[in-house]
C-alpha cells in the first residue's frame, strides 16, 4: 500500500477528531462497507514500546482511557519482539521513535516482516520525512506528542483498518497468483491431450471438465494427473540402458 494513500487516510481521519468517537467509527465502517466484505473485529489489545518509562506509562494510560487493554510495556526492543513472536493475539503496537530513530525504524521493519500487526509510530517531531519513513517501514499511522486520548483512539482505528486492507490485498494477490499457476497447469495438460489424443483445444478442455465433474475434483487436479501420467509414459518409453 502506497505511502501517499496511508498519509491521505490519516489526514482524512484527523479533521473528525473533535466530533468524537461515533463519527470516527462511522468513517471506519464506511471504509469497511466499501470493501464489500465482512472484516473481523479490530484488535483491542495494545503493546507499547518506548525507552522512556514515563512515556510508556502515559501511552498506557491513554490507551486504557481509549478503551484498549494494555498487554505489555517495553523499554527494550528484544523483549517486545520475543513477546509478539510468541503470541497469537491480534494486537496494536505503539512504537516511540524518539531517542534513536534509525533503530526504531528498523524495529518497525522487523516487526512488519516477522509479525505483521497494526503499528502506530509516535514522535515529538513534526517532520513529513520522518512520517513517510515510518509508514514506509511498516507503520500504518503516525501521531505527535503530546499525545491525547482522542489521538490514540483515532490512530488505533486507522492502523487496524489499514492493516486489514493490507491483509486482504495480500490474499487477493495470492489468489490471483494461484489462479494463474492453475491456468498454466491446465493449459499444459490440454496441450498433452491435443498432441497425444489428437483432440481439438475445445475437445481437450471438455474432456478435462467432464472428468472433473465426474470425480468431483478441481480441474487443476485432473490436469496434474494428466501431466504426471504423461511423464510416467515418457519415462517408460525411454530405451533401457
Amino acid at each position: 500500500m502506497g505511502i501517499q494513500m496511508k498519509l491521505a487516510r490519516s489526514s482524512r481521519i484527523l479533521p473528525y477528531l473533535w466530533q468524537g468517537k461515533s463519527t470516527i467509527e462511522k468513517l471506519i465502517s464506511e471504509d469497511k462497507a466499501g470493501m464489500g466484505q465482512q472484516t473481523q473485529a479490530p484488535p483491542t489489545k495494545v503493546c507499547i514500546f518506548s525507552p522512556e518509562e514515563s512515556v510508556c506509562e502515559a501511552l498506557a494510560q491513554q490507551s486504557t482511557e481509549a478503551g484498549y487493554n494494555v498487554e505489555g510495556k517495553f523499554n527494550k526492543p528484544q523483549p517486545l519482539l520475543d513477546f509478539l513472536l510468541n503470541s497469537d493475539l491480534q494486537q496494536i503496537v505503539v512504537v516511540d521513535l524518539d531517542d534513536n530513530r534509525e533503530a526504531r525504524l528498523q524495529l518497525i521493519k522487523e516487526l512488519s516482516a516477522k509479525r505483521p500487526l497494526p503499528i502506530v509510530a509516535v514522535s515529538n517531531e513534526q517532520d513529513r520525512r520522518l512520517t513517510a519513513r515510518a509508514i514506509e517501514s511498516g507503520a500504518q499511522t503516525f501521531i505527535l506528542k503530546p499525545v491525547q486520548t482522542k489521538d490514540i483512539y483515532a490512530a488505533f482505528l486507522v492502523a487496524a483498518a489499514q492493516q486489514t486492507k493490507q491483509e486482504k490485498l495480500e490474499i487477493e494477490i495470492q489468489t490471483l497468483s494461484t489462479k494463474l499457476t492453475d491456468r498454466k497447469i491446465i493449459e499444459r495438460a490440454k496441450g498433452i491431450l491435443i498432441d497425444s489424443a489428437k483432440l481439438s483445444e475445445a475437445e481437450a478442455f471438455r474432456l478435462m471438465q467432464k472428468q472433473s465433474q465426474s470425480e468431483s475434483r478441481p480441474m487443476v487436479e485432473i490436469a496434474r494427473s494428466i501431466i504426471s501420467t504423461n511423464q510416467l509414459v515418457r519415462q517408460a518409453a525411454r530405451p533401457k540402458e
